[in-house]
């Protein structure tokens, strides 16, 4: 006879509850969330950040978000790795088209019928795909680097301020 002490069954039922979990307000088979959310914050300090007053609430419960990383410097390249999975030989922050024919996470998205969005600060328009404009810099939106987004209208419309 096998003996199932207390904890084990709970600890089974809490797994074969895991493998069933699901979210209630999925679209997507075995979706199991609603947003993700990428935040960059260019050029600044952890200092500063900590002090944003969403990351200082954070922080009062527990929750230090002090793991940040990067491939290399300067800022263009991560951006691009950060959409592509790779730099693609990016270096620098020069005008760059990655080829349309490159997958980005924008097209793994899409072929999941999941939608996206890209927030830029200060771009002037939508889907602007200039190098700079005012405080604007290009390198610093991945989306639009990427030809089979910056040169099709529909896609580009997904890039706002």
């Amino acid at each position: 006879m096998v003996r199932i002490t207390l904890a084990s069954l709970v600890t089974l039922m809490a797994a074969a509850g895991m493998v069933n979990a699901k979210s209630t307000h999925s679209r997507t088979k075995g979706r199991a969330f609603d947003h993700i959310l990428q935040i960059w914050f260019e050029n600044q300090d952890f200092d500063v950040v900590a002090k944003v007053p969403g990351f200082a609430n954070l922080h009062k419960q527990g929750i230090l978000l002090d793991n940040f990383n990067a491939i290399t410097h300067p800022s263009e390249p991560n951006y691009v790795a950060a959409a592509g999975g790779d730099n693609f030989g990016i270096t620098n922050d020069d005008l760059y088209n990655i080829p349309a024919n490159v997958s980005s996470i924008f097209d793994l998205l899409e072929a999941k019928d999941l939608t996206w969005k890209v927030y830029q600060e200060d771009i002037p328009a939508v889907g602007f795909t200039g190098f700079k404009a005012g405080n604007y810099v290009r390198k610093h939106n991945p989306a639009i680097i990427f030809d089979s987004v910056g040169l099709n209208k529909t896609r580009a419309a997904n890039v706002v301020g």
